[in-house]
């Protein structure tokens, strides 16, 4: 486990892991969860929010990150596995890609940073203090949510953490602090909560200690605050005399937002459904369902990829969606996905000429903005 590693795991674990949980009185609205099964089970998640999950072993799985909200589903072969000649389904076309500029918006920074700039630095006494605490295979992870029950008042930077034993003693577990994501004061108070994250990694091979509590210094001579530490130490994947630091991350809102660019597509939900497996060199016919939130006028159309099977092995494709297919229009007479409603297109890819078996399926629309909206997908059998 890296450095880096533990960066994304400390800033991206928590609310992944706070959607977990049963939602306390005063709890924000979670960041939708990455969750999935195995096999041919429908799987959802969110790529934007693709979240790190803590490994049987001592490392963190990363996943990558994209737009919109994505449903997955396998299904039996529709007859004649031709799903294009079916009632209500915008067709295939095979139109090249267009390489249209989509537009964009820029979502600034959030929270906004500058409700926190008048308000006065926050004392201990101010201070309540949720502890969660988290982990998997002697890796420990433990979640504080401070919230101010006086007057708003701010957190900016990091805290001064000092492992104590059972005794009070300060402990030699060094202390690392983690790359910074968010280099702004934050706001607590009403619906402002901080947190931070300390992650403690199994890989303590020394003489075994026992952190019974940590002693956090508020920034800005803030006070101090004790709370409940991580217990005895884990030799899971360290070497012979190791010393594990405890990584501390710096103290952030509970949930914030870093400036970036959108598209009205991330407004779009996408599910495939397709056969469970296509003959080699033979061609595949599937549907991908687009669903909006609100109203997503298809004017510029974008382009979609699709991948299937695996490196040396593999078909890609990219073509033009056939906008000019969907039934709606909006009073400008342009195509559109209504709000709520969907709209479910045909579309075909031939399958790598040799066999294998749970090949992955992507598809993606590309809206040409640094990162592909998607994907939906699944596993096909090549046979």
């Amino acid at each position: 486990m890296n450095d880096n590693d533990i960066d994304v795991m400390l800033r991206e674990y928590a609310p992944r892991w706070r959607a977990a949980q049963p939602p306390p009185p005063t709890a924000r609205a979670a960041l939708s969860a990455a969750t999935g099964t195995t096999g041919r089970a429908p799987t959802r998640w969110r790529p934007r929010h693709w979240l790190p999950v803590l490994a049987t072993a001592a490392a963190v799985g990363l996943v990558a990150t994209g737009i919109g909200v994505v449903r997955n589903q396998a299904a039996p072969t529709p007859p004649g596995n031709t799903p294009s000649t079916s009632p209500g389904v915008v067709a295939w076309l095979d139109r090249p890609e267009a390489n249209q500029e989509i537009p964009t918006t820029m979502v600034p920074l959030s929270p906004d940073p500058s409700r926190a700039e008048n308000l006065r630095p926050c004392r201990a006494r101010d201070l309540r203090v949720d502890r969660y605490p988290d982990g998997a295979a002697g890796n420990r992870l433990m979640i504080l949510e401070l919230r101010s029950v006086t007057t708003p008042c701010r957190l900016d930077g990091y805290p001064g953490v000092t492992p104590l034993d059972g005794s009070g003693r300060v402990l030699s577990v060094p202390i690392q602090r983690q790359t910074r994501a968010y280099d702004h004061p934050v706001a607590l108070g009403g619906a402002g909560v901080g947190t931070i994250n300390l992650f403690w990694p199994n890989g303590w091979c020394a003489t075994p200690v026992d952190v019974a509590t940590l002693r956090l210094a508020l920034p800005e001579g803030g006070g101090t605050l004790t709370v409940e530490g991580f217990g005895p130490s884990n030799c899971g994947a360290g070497s012979p005399g190791e010393k594990t630091a405890i990584h501390v991350s710096s103290i952030e809102p509970v949930e914030y937002q870093q400036p970036h660019e959108q598209t009205p597509f991330d407004a779009v939900e996408a599910e495939w459904q397709g056969p469970p497996s296509v003959p080699a060199g033979g061609r595949l016919r599937f549907q991908v369902t687009l669903t909006a939130d609100r109203d997503v006028v298809l004017d510029p159309c974008p382009d979609y990829l699709i991948f299937l099977g695996h490196v040396g092995n593999e078909t890609k494709v990219g073509h033009a969606l056939n906008c000019a297919g969907v039934p709606y229009r909006d009073a400008s007479g342009r195509p559109y996905l209504p709000a709520g409603t969907p709209v479910v297109f045909a579309m075909e890819i031939t399958a790598p000429p040799r066999p294998g078996a749970q090949e992955k399926l992507t598809w993606q629309l590309d809206l040409m903005v640094g990162s592909a909206y998607g994907p939906a997908g699944g596993v096909i059998d090549i046979t």
